[in-house]
């Protein structure tokens, strides 16, 4: 199969060129990116050799190996990171899979993208009928990582590596085909990801061949950093609610989980790095504005980032401060203002604009 490309909301895998190296050697070269890996730091050239070969292989006759580029999406994408899937020789209609990312790109939900990514070409496109990985057993990231995707924890093969002048062992995990289809039946993902505690699938619209479409909800995701009693806003700028403070967010694209969405809008808006897994889910509200359709409004707290948060969308955003959580400015978005005034109450759930039931 040749070529390959394969998209996400964020991503983007293609096969790799010869403009790649020194993209590459940003990874295979860094000694944080490869601390886990197989091998030490590449030199250039060892790593020009690494995408020569896997350009060959991509138009052998018959392919046995995909390394791919795994980029951000957008006309000039960056070059983030790679994934790797080849056919394992001992097993029937099964590959073995790695990937690895800059350090700049952790935190956010792509390493989670990029084996999705790379699951979705092995058993939807290559029909595969299994897939394994393994990783060094300090690599807590990894392990996150591949259990978050649905795969599973098989075993530890010992003395698996030689790396660094001593034998490494390895933890595997693998996923099989009807695995992978049973987590992503057309639609069930995206519901999954969209209906966090408290929220039904009434909120969304379900289609199958027995039901009937129903309403359809926008879902807003809400990032809230919280330092000594105080909460980060950002004042908008231009455009709705311009002149307002609000929580850093943004609306949930297609097929992203809420949790990745929120990780993206503070990256995007104020260049924190948010790992999933330190979020926690502290509010959602069920808001709606005169004349508008109605809205979730989903609010995850981080208790760690990393990054001191700046604006990172001056045209959008007029700058950013921290305000007392019980506290907030009178020109705060209303169900901004609304649900930051539950969540200082300790209240996981509200309502917003629907009248005397509402706020």
């Amino acid at each position: 199969m040749y070529p390959v490309t394969r998209h996400s909301s964020r991503l983007k895998l293609r096969e790799l060129t010869a403009d790649d190296v020194d993209a590459v050697h940003a990874i295979y070269g860094d000694p944080a990116a490869t601390e886990h890996l197989s091998f030490t730091p590449r030199t250039r050239d060892e790593v020009g050799g690494i995408v020569a070969r896997g350009i060959a292989a991509a138009t052998a006759t018959r392919r046995h190996e995909y390394v791919l580029a795994v980029v951000t999406q957008g006309d000039d994408g960056d070059l983030i990171g790679i994934t790797r899937l080849a056919s394992d020789p001992h097993q029937q209609k099964a590959a073995t899979m790695g990937f690895a990312l800059r350090p700049v790109a952790w935190g956010v939900g792509y390493g989670r993208e990029t084996v999705r990514l790379t699951l979705d070409l092995a058993f939807a496109e290559l029909g595969l009928h299994r897939v394994w990985a393994a990783r060094a057993p300090l690599n807590e990231a990894s392990a996150k990582t591949l259990l978050a995707v649905g795969m599973v924890e098989e075993g530890r093969i010992r003395g698996h590596v030689y790396v660094r002048e001593t034998w490494r062992d390895s933890i595997t995990y693998g996923i099989l085909k009807d695995e992978w289809a049973a987590q992503n039946e057309p639609g069930r993902r995206a519901l999954q990801a969209a209906c966090p505690i408290g929220l039904t699938r009434d909120a969304l619209t379900v289609t199958s061949a027995h039901t009937v479409p129903r309403h359809r909800r926008i879902i807003d995701v809400h990032l809230l950093l919280i330092r000594d009693s105080r909460v980060l806003l950002s004042l908008r700028q231009g455009g709705y609610a311009s002149g307002q403070w609000q929580v850093p967010s943004g609306h949930l694209e297609a097929d992203e989980p809420t949790d990745h969405g929120t990780v993206r809008e503070g990256w995007e808006e104020i260049g924190v790095r948010v790992d999933p897994d330190h979020l926690e889910l502290a509010h959602v509200i069920d808001h709606r504005a005169p004349g508008e359709d109605p809205r979730f409004g989903i609010f995850y707290r981080a208790h760690t980032w990393d990054g001191e948060p700046y604006n990172a969308e001056p045209n959008k955003c007029g700058g950013i401060s921290w305000f007392p959580l019980n506290d907030v400015p009178v020109s705060t978005v209303p169900y901004h203002a609304a649900a930051l005034h539950h969540i200082s109450a300790g209240r996981i759930s509200s309502k917003y604009g629907w009248g005397a039931e509402g706020a």
